[in-house]
């Protein structure tokens, strides 16, 4: 046996047990959300930021932040790059308002974030969605096309085991996203359950006159309730740099907290 071969047996091996150890443990990593405070006051008025996908920083919501009504606390809800489980997700945040005390939450949710703050909003809660996705129905046409491939993506990221949560996605030019992160958030996209479980109602629902991303229509017809509705001339939420075009949406209801 030459060398060449012995190398190809030891990578293959490697692989091998490298993939059959993720399967067996990626189960016990805790993949919820780290909750990140931007400021906190002793009241019992609280914001939540809830970003979309490809969103691990504050940055989308720094137009706003200085709109938010002084004394008000303020969270970032930060996604992981050792996965994201929508459940544990929403435990987490319920968890941390309910050792805070607080009894008036807005939850500022952008896309896929809409999900997580439909699961966890209380009756009393206010939700501010601004192009929410709802599940596969709520996505583009051209979108839905696609969402079968995405079980390749995610069957590959047990493929390379461990190697899926190495932040190699570029976002911005910096490495900063992982596999598993990134195709968690597309399988939630991807499928209806929030939309089965918990009834689209948000308070404020922003939408985009050139959204390429979700099908407002169907955003208007699965509504339950009659939000405040506003229409902007742009497209989906930080496709390009669009935040500003929000502002006035965000802030008009963020003064009524």
């Amino acid at each position: 046996m030459n060398l060449g071969t012995i190398i190809f047996y030891i990578l293959i091996g490697a692989l091998t047990l490298n993939s059959i150890s993720y399967i067996a443990c990626f189960r016990l990593f805790y993949n919820g959300v780290d909750i990140v405070t931007i400021r906190e006051h002793d009241n019992g008025k609280a914001v939540y930021l809830i970003g979309g996908c490809l969103c691990r920083t504050k940055r989308p919501f720094e137009f706003m932040l200085n709109a938010i009504p002084p004394g008000t606390n303020v969270y970032l809800i930060e996604y992981r790059n050792s996965g994201f489980n929508i459940e544990k997700a929403s435990k987490a945040i319920s968890d941390h308002i309910c050792a805070k005390g607080y009894e008036d939450v807005t939850f500022i949710a952008i896309s896929l974030g809409y999900q997580l703050a439909a699961r966890t909003a209380r009756q009393s809660d206010k939700i501010i969605a601004l192009n929410p996705c709802i599940g596969r129905t709520s996505l583009a046409s051209w979108l839905r096309k696609f969402t079968p491939a995405l079980a390749i993506g995610y069957l590959a990221t047990f493929i390379i085991g461990w190697l899926s949560y190495a932040p190699i996605v570029k976002v911005d030019g910096r490495p900063y996203y992982s596999l598993k992160l990134l195709f968690n958030q597309f399988r939630i996209c991807c499928n209806n359950k929030t939309l089965s479980k918990y009834p689209f109602r948000p308070n404020v629902l922003v939408l985009s006159k050139s959204d390429r991303i979700i099908d407002n229509a169907v955003l208007i017809k699965k509504l339950i309730t009659s939000p405040k509705i506003y229409s902007l001339s742009t497209n989906h939420f930080w496709m390009g740099n669009n935040s500003h075009l929000y502002y006035d949406a965000v802030v008009e209801n963020l003064s009524r907290i």
